[in-house]
């Protein structure tokens, strides 16, 4: 297995997990942009797997286009990633507003409608077998709204014991700062996802063709 980012950092993480798990050697971290050509031969890999780094590619149909151009035929490529969803309206201020809010809580790049990756991924020769938000339930608002809730009563917890250190000094000034713009906004994620604007786990699951085309 071998593993991009762009990150030195999280590279440094992963080989040390990887020791950690005796799989050194079966895995290979590359410190690498997806944005640029991918540095393997063609047909090189079985399989392709990412979760929620897409939102920062600068095009998908380039990034796949690499995707499908390394993998084998029949090999298949599994995204799971942040997408916009029907009840989001662009021309509606509100809607866009909730948007921005939701960025700076989340640091999301590029949101794409769900279609634009089926698009994206059909465009460059891939076959979608599914595309959806198996998160997703008629029975409940939102797929993840309860789950944010949840974590961000610890994390008001935390940002709240971070403010009183910071007040007697015991925690450096930034750090209240820091807890404070990334508790801000939460309530506009929330909301878009109980609005089904949006989702941070839409799934799809595409195969390069046994042939060309």
């Amino acid at each position: 297995m071998i593993g991009l980012n762009i990150d030195p950092m999280q590279i440094k993480t992963a080989r040390s997990y990887a020791a950690e798990q005796g799989m050194s050697e079966q895995t290979q971290f590359m410190e690498a942009n997806m944005n640029d050509p991918f540095p393997f031969e063609n047909e090189t890999f079985d399989a392709f797997y990412q979760v929620q780094a897409m939102t920062y590619a600068e095009s998908l149909e380039t990034v796949f286009g690499e995707i499908y151009r390394v993998l084998k035929p029949g090999a298949r490529m599994h995204i799971v990633d942040g997408v916009m969803l029907d009840g989001f309206d662009a021309a509606n201020p509100s809607h866009k507003q909730l948007l921005r809010e939701t960025r700076e809580v989340t640091g999301w790049g590029g949101l794409w409608h769900h279609s634009e990756w089926k698009k994206a991924a059909e465009s460059v020769g891939f076959e979608v077998i599914w595309s959806k938000d198996p998160s997703y339930s008629p029975e409940r608002e939102g797929s993840q709204a309860l789950l944010i809730e949840q974590m961000g009563r610890h994390f008001w917890a935390l940002a709240l014991a971070v403010k009183l250190g910071s007040k007697i000094g015991l925690i450096p000034h930034h750090l209240d700062i820091l807890m404070e713009r990334l508790n801000r906004h939460g309530e506009s994620y929330i909301e878009m996802d109980k609005r089904n604007m949006l989702t941070t786990s839409w799934d799809i699951l595409a195969q390069k063709p046994l042939t060309g085309n």
